[in-house]
């Protein structure tokens, strides 16, 4: 089990970031861009995939806190190319240093709410049950992560369109764009993984060449990573304040795609659809139909990015719900409240999710259980390769086919570095956990447990790669180098 075989890998991942203390809290004391001075203006450079994307000319006063240097930027800014390196950026001890307190604090939040689960100790309770993950799942579906989003969203457009701050409209239009070709080509690479040809089922996978059910389910991790919760909780670790907001809403963005998407096509990966094709065939009229199918692009988590969008771009609404002492000021405030029990929720279910004794079963149902969702070794490193070589090699190709169409907005360095790490680090993440639920749904149960085990080894496999991989977001993007 993961609280187990992952103990030694979160308390050496701590014991790291307390050595690194002075760098790994970067959001307190920032890495401060090139800056040459005059005795008008700033300039600072701001570096992204091995060379400069834009430079910044910041006016004279400045704000100085201890050896950082806050900028009030201009609106002048230039492209040019440099010598430096992304592997310089990549091996910076600052931004080694992040990566790993940020996956040391998500680890060690697992470590503590499993104890609450069976698995651990009597003296915790053991309250974490299969039972209260499966509450806790739905709440935070249905309103935690909602709440979550329609704030971030609503204030975020809400800045830009007052112009006091926060992300242009524009750039974050640009996100469910790059999630729409990150998942695209995912799907697209998961089926040339997962093809019958060459003998790559039994060879590279470790399943049997007519096992359509395990190639679906390799093709379903492959093309779609844990691109909501988890990316937020790493946010989380990494910023404070504007920073974090702005990774949020490009977050939240992305979702408007991802999350459609992950329960439409998701189902005809898995082949679920041909069930709701049945049911739909028995009776039922078109207006169902569409009903149906309206409901599977809306869910929850779209509804509240949708109403954030129409809250913080409405200056009416914006206005009653955002002004403080406006009539709706309280809702907003009941909103951020329940928003705020996101992450943890968020932490508590994946700890949960992946720290659980077996349900106890007969010795017949055990032996079949055992037999049909016992995961192939090829399996796990077949989907390791996927998930920390080619996914990133994807968004990295996602952001330069946006960068050459001259969708991402390279005059302002602040807001490319941030689009550009939220979209590299999409790219970073292990599968997404709702495909069980997914099957779970579909009353599939010898495939959900499968996938259960199956996801419980990545991720309990991922900590390393997905350190290495976000110290590469960090300095490929260049976000630590335009922190204000």
């Amino acid at each position: 089990m993961i609280f187990t075989k992952s103990a030694h890998t979160v308390f050496f991942l701590y014991f790291l970031s307390i050595q690194t203390e002075e760098l790994q809290a970067f959001h307190l004391h920032p890495m401060s861009p090139t800056v040459t001075s005059s005795r008008s203006c700033y300039t600072a450079e701001s570096s992204s995939y091995g060379r400069t994307i834009a430079t910044t000319t910041y006016p004279y006063d400045t704000h100085c806190h201890g050896p950082t240097r806050y900028f009030i930027p201009s609106r002048s800014l230039s492209v040019r190319p440099s010598s430096s390196t992304s592997l310089n950026g990549v091996l910076n001890t600052a931004v080694l240093s992040a990566s790993l307190s940020a996956t040391a604090k998500l680890l060690s939040s697992i470590g503590i709410g499993a104890l609450a689960t069976p698995v651990g100790p009597k003296q915790f309770g053991n309250i974490l049950d299969s039972s209260a993950v499966s509450a806790l799942s739905k709440l935070t579906y249905w309103l935690f992560q909602p709440c979550f989003l329609l704030c971030g969203v609503a204030s975020t457009l809400a800045k830009a369109c007052s112009g006091t701050g926060g992300l242009p409209t524009s750039a974050l239009m640009v996100l469910p764009l790059a999630a729409l070709v990150q998942i695209s080509l995912g799907s697209l690479a998961a089926k040339c993984i997962t093809t019958k040809k060459f003998g790559i089922r039994p060879l590279f996978l470790g399943i049997d060449i007519d096992d359509d059910a395990g190639a679906s389910d390799i093709q379903m991790c492959t093309t779609f990573a844990n691109s909501g919760p988890l990316p937020t909780i790493l946010s989380d670790a990494l910023f404070r304040g504007e920073l974090l907001s702005d990774v949020a809403a490009c977050i939240s963005f992305y979702l408007l795609v991802w999350s459609p998407l992950f329960w439409s096509l998701g189902k005809i990966i898995l082949g679920l659809n041909e069930t709701d094709n049945a049911l739909s065939a028995n009776g039922t009229s078109k207006v169902s139909k569409v009903v149906r199918q309206v409901k599977s692009f809306l869910s929850p988590p779209v509804i509240g990015s949708l109403m954030g969008i129409i809250i913080g771009s409405t200056s009416i609404l914006r206005n009653a719900f955002l002004t403080p002492g406006a009539p709706l000021a309280p809702v907003f405030g009941a909103f951020r409240t329940f928003g705020v029990a996101y992450l943890p929720a968020a932490v508590l279910v994946l700890a949960g999710s992946l720290v659980k004794k077996d349900a106890s079963t007969t010795d017949s149902e055990s032996k079949d259980t055992k037999s049909s969702s016992s995961v192939h070794p090829k399996t796990i490193i077949s989907l390791l390769f996927s998930r920390f070589i080619l996914s990133p090699l994807l968004a990295l190709t996602t952001v330069r086919l946006l960068l050459g169409a001259n969708l991402l907005p390279v005059d302002n360095a602040r807001t490319l570095a941030v689009v550009t790490f939220t979209l590299l680090m999409e790219g970073c993440m292990p599968p997404a956990q709702n495909s069980v639920v997914m099957l779970q749904l579909a009353d599939q149960k010898v495939r959900a447990a499968k996938m259960a085990k199956l996801l419980t080894v990545i991720y309990a496999l991922s900590s390393i790669p997905v350190t290495l991989l976000l110290s590469g977001c960090l300095g490929m993007s260049g976000i630590l180098n335009v922190i204000v």
